[in-house]
């Protein structure tokens, strides 16, 4: 029987960086018996990842080929191999009746399905500043955990593919137990029997990184998604915004956070601590049912709250 490791993500997890890795040794990969598909990688944007796939299913996101999963199809039954990996985090946001879907699509093979969950404070910070980042959020970050603490109910998520593939299939992994210890990419390539040192770097293709700005330009950030700025351009333009927005996260990137530091330094933190105190107590009844179905209990100090308030100085998704 053909078998399908399916990586499902979460964000903020390594994601970007072990599809690009994997997209790059895709000859080394099927030398292996493991093919990394073509089919339902964008050709613009997030290119690594499977994210046409699960655009499919979720009907959102960049347009999509009708055709992608009978394409994927022909490109496996091409390729003779016996395994394949799917990644997309967006596989993540999946509802049961998409989950059901997405298996509809592949009936003959049979899953695996990875998903790396991180520390649920860390999560939610993460996320948060890089919403701040894109223009895309506004709310203080208290507010802002009111609102998405949803997405760190990891048994919620894991019970709806065990529902459909069965617990058995389910691979759950900690995001930070591998990233402080071989890495995600070499934790990934272990569930395959690939030893990461025989394949090629990524350093061949384009590549986003996701990484956060200082703590003096965040604050400069978040105060300019706040501020009724757009009078002041003429005529408003959220171009022009998205643009100047860009520019200081560039500046910040050249002169390591000099200027972010100037610009930032009588404005209020963006993370403060009652903020992160109010996402360690949404979050800690849903790390106790991780534990109760999922996880063994070694694993529970890679999920329990970190007490740094600030945000790290690099953040990568």
């Amino acid at each position: 029987m053909t078998e399908i490791l399916l990586h499902i993500g979460t964000h903020k997890t390594g994601t970007t960086s072990l599809q690009h890795r994997l997209a790059a040794a895709t000859a080394p990969l099927a030398e292996r018996g493991v093919l990394y598909p073509r089919t339902g990688r964008p050709r613009r944007g997030p290119r690594a990842g499977h994210h046409q796939l699960a655009w499919s299913i979720l009907g959102k996101g960049r347009p999509v080929p009708t055709e992608v999963w009978s394409d994927l199809g022909r490109e496996w039954a091409r390729s003779g191999l016996p395994r394949m990996v799917l990644s997309a985090e967006g596989f993540e946001h999946l509802s049961p009746t998409g989950i059901r879907q997405l298996r509809d699509q592949l009936p003959d093979a049979r899953f695996r399905v990875v998903v790396y969950l991180r520390r649920p404070c860390a999560f939610l910070r993460s996320v948060y500043l890089q919403r701040l980042k894109k223009g895309n959020e506004h709310r203080p970050f208290a507010e802002f955990v009111q609102h998405n603490a949803h997405r760190c109910d990891y048994p919620r998520l894991l019970a709806d593919w065990a529902t459909v593939f069965g617990k058995a299939a389910l691979v759950p992994r900690s995001y930070d137990k591998a990233a402080q210890g071989v890495g995600v990419i070499d934790d990934f390539l272990s569930l395959l029997d690939i030893d990461a040192v025989a394949l090629p770097d990524s350093a061949g293709m384009p590549q986003r990184r996701n990484r956060t700005p200082s703590e003096g330009m965040l604050r400069c950030l978040y105060a300019l998604n706040r501020a009724p700025v757009r009078p002041l351009l003429r005529p408003p333009s959220k171009a022009g915004l998205h643009a100047l927005r860009r520019a200081l996260v560039l500046l910040d990137r050249v002169d390591g956070g000099r200027t972010g530091g100037l610009l930032g330094a009588r404005l209020p933190p963006v993370i403060d601590r009652a903020g992160l105190a109010l996402a360690q107590r949404v979050c800690i009844d849903r790390i106790d049912a991780l534990f109760n179905d999922w996880l063994s209990a070694e694993d529970r100090p890679w999920f329990e709250p970190s007490t740094t308030a600030g945000p790290k100085r690099r953040d990568q998704d």
